[in-house]
């Protein structure tokens, strides 16, 4: 019987894709950011169509990034997102279209008048600015926060966050549309949430970010969920290993 169930093991085994079977490295650990002093944090990544991508991440000086292309090699050194002048912008998010254009999202403290709120900047594909800052977040009483961004092929990007008492019960998740050059076509709508736990549960925004939080007491900063199962984490490191497989590399 064990004999037979090895042999189905590894029958399974060879039907898989090569790709999925080769999951190994293809290439050493390599460090993204050039300035060391004090904590380097928080850190997103994105690929366009071709695997070059784009790492940022928040430091001493603000939101900060950098280019790299397919082969791990940098293109060109770090740039300023968004600097560290006021507000204390941190817990970036990005997001690349297919010709490596990107955008990246994060919060601040008290630009929008009210605690934080969520902000944004567009790139082209070359790393240069398209037009500048502008909010995301509309409702801006007490705190917006913790932002996460994706972009289609086209460069049309959403952003998600979750926001306190905008649905009259703790935390909410909310959400906004925006095209390619930075243009906002909907307006905020709340989403249901899917808890990683319970695939395919629906739960309400605020009942769910805080049965999450009920779910972790005691084991530090609580998740925040995201529609279709989609987790958002601190990433406390800035080094990054680049798998065989695309899949690996999130993208936008």
């Amino acid at each position: 019987m064990v004999k037979s169930a090895l042999l189905a093991g590894a029958a399974c085994l060879l039907a898989l894709p090569s790709a999925l079977r080769a999951q190994g490295p293809v290439g050493s650990e390599f460090q993204v950011n050039v300035y060391t002093t004090g904590s380097q944090g928080s850190a997103s990544v994105a690929t366009d169509a071709h695997e070059n991508f784009v790492v940022v991440w928040a430091d001493a000086a603000g939101i900060v990034g950098r280019r790299f292309t397919a082969s791990g090699a940098p293109r060109g050194g770090e740039f300023l997102v968004r600097s560290y002048t006021a507000g204390y912008p941190s817990l970036p998010s990005v997001a690349s279209s297919a010709n490596g254009s990107f955008v990246v999202v994060w919060h601040s403290y008290g630009p929008d008048g009210s605690a934080s709120g969520v902000f944004g900047h567009r790139f082209d594909a070359f790393g240069a600015p398209a037009g500048g800052e502008f909010a995301v977040n509309t409702y801006t009483t007490g705190n917006q926060s913790q932002p996460v961004v994706s972009s289609d092929a086209s460069g049309n990007f959403v952003v998600v966050w979750q926001s306190a008492g905008q649905d009259a019960n703790g935390y909410g998740v909310f959400s906004r549309r925006f095209d390619a050059s930075g243009g906002g076509p909907g307006r905020r709508v709340p989403r249901p949430l899917l808890h990683p736990g319970l695939p395919g549960q629906p739960v309400r925004a605020g009942r769910g970010l805080r049965r999450e939080r009920e779910l972790r007491r005691g084991l530090g900063q609580p998740r925040l969920l995201l529609p279709a199962g989609l987790e958002y984490h601190r990433r406390p490191a800035l080094r990054l290993r680049r798998d065989s497989a695309r899949s690996r590399i999130p993208g936008g």
